[in-house]
């Protein structure tokens, strides 16, 4: 019988992470190259691993949506998610599904960055 041990388990867990990163990073390079500009490959996936496991917590698991909140974070800024009054209000809502709560913060984020920008 083939026993897998819990430090293997996070070991796959945490390659799987860097890996989803890795591409997200190829991603968010080519969408946003402005945000991404003198930054390499290594940095933006590090920098998107956080970000991906919180995303994941909040049930973000496709790679659609794992891709729609990485846009936001480019957007947005980093830990908005965490830092943002408004995007913790959505994110804590147990009425809305988590397709919901993106399709909220993705609403609301227009009228966060209209508003910075006057």
């Amino acid at each position: 019988m083939l026993r897998i041990s819990s430090g293997q388990l996070a070991l796959l867990a945490r390659d799987r992470l860097a890996a989803v990163a890795q591409t997200l990073a190829d991603r968010l390079t080519q969408r946003h190259p402005q945000t991404c500009a003198g930054c390499g490959r290594e940095a933006i996936a590090s920098a998107l691993e956080p970000e991906i496991a919180f995303a994941h917590g909040q049930g973000f698991r496709s790679m659609q949506m794992l891709e729609r909140y990485v846009d936001l974070c480019a957007t947005l800024g980093f830990g908005f998610g965490e830092r943002e009054h408004w995007a913790r209000d959505i994110l804590s809502r147990r009425d809305l599904s988590p397709q919901a709560k993106l399709d909220r913060i993705e609403e609301t984020s227009i009228f966060v960055l209209l508003a910075r920008r006057r």
